[in-house]
């Protein structure tokens, strides 16, 4: 309610609708939303190729490599929903600083685990992304975009992770040989004994995602309280 001169209240100015939260699409936006599309069915396709010929592929290193994306990809899922909501609600920029940083220790800790430039790439990429939050507040359809990435991505990690372990799926092209010649001191973890099970959850988990990307997000990912 706000007061008016003679004392009485009078309604407050509505807050804005969600729909009016989202600007109209731009052509810049929907070739991001195809590139980002394409990228992950490219991710997807390359985990098949990892899984069923990965002798073609630095010579079997991506049996053990994919284990470490799928791994780096909890890191982009949680990272990304905890540094976009602090820094919509306009956290210090130190204190955001500091929230990339532990992150960033995570991330040499897997690259440290799995090695590999590839890895070492993709996590320096993932840090420098999240760090882009110290310089500017997201808007809402940054919002819209990295809630709705952040929440279906966790639901099918959750999900396809847990069926990863407990529905049969075959070795395709990994054999015992090859797993000692690129892992010998991998340990007793379901995904470190059968790695293609991560390549398989890895491949579905994309092809989902890329489905995802093609479409904007509804307006309902973003707030209607964004200022």
């Amino acid at each position: 309610m706000v007061a008016r001169p003679d004392g009485a209240s009078s309604p407050s100015a509505p807050s804005p609708t969600l729909a009016e939260c989202l600007p109209p699409p731009t052509l810049g936006e929907t070739l991001r939303r195809l590139v980002t599309a394409t990228l992950c069915f490219a991710t997807a396709a390359f985990f098949v190729a990892a899984w069923w010929w990965p002798r073609e592929f630095e010579d079997g290193a991506w049996a053990k490599f994919g284990v470490g994306v799928i791994l780096a990809e909890f890191l982009v899922i949680h990272s990304g929903t905890i540094v976009t909501e602090l820094a919509a609600r306009g956290a210090h920029r130190l204190a955001l600083g500091l929230v990339v940083g532990v992150y960033g220790l995570f991330a040499l800790g897997l690259w440290w685990a799995f090695g590999g430039a590839e890895i070492g790439w993709l996590l320096i990429g993932l840090m420098v992304a999240r760090g882009q939050a110290l310089f500017h507040r997201p808007t809402a359809l940054d919002l819209a975009y990295g809630r709705r990435r952040s929440i279906l991505s966790a639901l099918l990690f959750l999900g396809l992770g847990f069926a990863s372990v407990v529905v049969p799926i075959g070795a395709g092209g990994i054999d015992a040989a090859l797993l000692e010649a690129i892992w010998p001191d991998r340990g007793e973890g379901v995904w470190e004994a059968e790695p293609w099970r991560a390549l398989a959850m890895g491949a579905v988990y994309f092809a989902i995602l890329g489905l995802v990307e093609l479409r904007r997000p509804a307006a309902h990912w973003a707030t209607a309280s964004f200022d």
